[in-house]
């Protein structure tokens, strides 16, 4: 795979459809609801969708600007295949919100200089979702692979207070949440019915810029309750990479 090549997608993906629009957006997660429910149904119970339940969108989380010492976002806009110009990162956890109306295929890879890239997105079609690796300090470019118009804005969120109150969230597609403050032995629900073109998982990004994990990795859909984890009591941001609809719930 050439990360320099705007070819770096599948070129035999043939999965075409009109762009989706954001008045569509609500609707998605109330099917995603439902189809959650379903799914969950036939494997274990149901997950409790109350009013208190939090739907998240691409623009749901994080909330950078808020704490002490925030970088100024980086945006980056296109029609089509392109590198973008070369960006600083501070160092720590770097989010990354892509937008594409792309009928065919939408690609993002965070090339670093002189390191091994890092593959944000390869998905097709329409695309609205975030992503987030901790990155060390450097000089990094990002090579897209597009067929129409899309934009990303880098974000470096310092300094945010836990998120507190909600405790389950509901989204679809790729999102970033928190942070949160975690423990290892914190109860946790999963609920996802991922989609083929995607690699599903569940990772957790200390906000002091550390190494991540990934607890939950499959294909396959899952409905599992189990402990957090995560290698000591801290903040953290959740990442998670799933193309269909997913259920968290911490404390469960």
């Amino acid at each position: 795979m050439d990360p320099e090549s705007p070819r770096f997608y599948d070129p035999d993906w043939k999965q075409w459809e009109e762009p989706r629009r954001w008045p569509q957006r609500l609707a998605l997660i109330l099917v995603g609801i439902i189809v959650v429910g379903l799914f969950a149904t036939r494997n274990h119970e149901t997950p409790t969708i109350t009013s208190t339940t939090k739907p998240v969108t691409s623009t749901t989380f994080p909330l950078p600007g808020t704490g002490v010492g925030q970088i100024a976002p980086i945006r980056f806009s296109g029609n089509g295949s392109q590198t973008t110009t070369h960006f600083t990162v501070e160092g720590g956890t770097t989010v990354f919100d892509m937008h594409c109306t792309c009928a065919a295929n939408f690609a993002v890879a965070v090339k670093p200089a002189g390191r091994p890239v890092d593959v944000l997105l390869n998905q097709t079609r329409y695309f609205f979702g975030t992503q987030a690796l901790n990155l060390p300090h450097g000089i990094y470019s990002l090579t897209v692979a597009a067929d129409l118009h899309w934009n990303i804005t880098v974000t470096q969120p310092r300094g945010e207070q836990p998120f507190t109150g909600t405790t389950a969230f509901i989204g679809t597609g790729p999102a970033v949440l928190g942070p949160f403050t975690l423990s290892p032995d914190m109860a946790l629900r999963v609920v996802y019915t991922p989609t083929a073109s995607t690699f599903a998982s569940v990772s957790y990004l200390p906000t002091s810029g550390g190494p991540g994990s990934t607890p939950f990795v499959t294909n396959a859909a899952i409905d599992k309750t189990t402990t957090v984890g995560v290698p000591a009591t801290s903040t953290y941001y959740v990442n998670v990479n799933n193309g269909g609809y997913w259920y968290l719930k911490f404390g469960a």
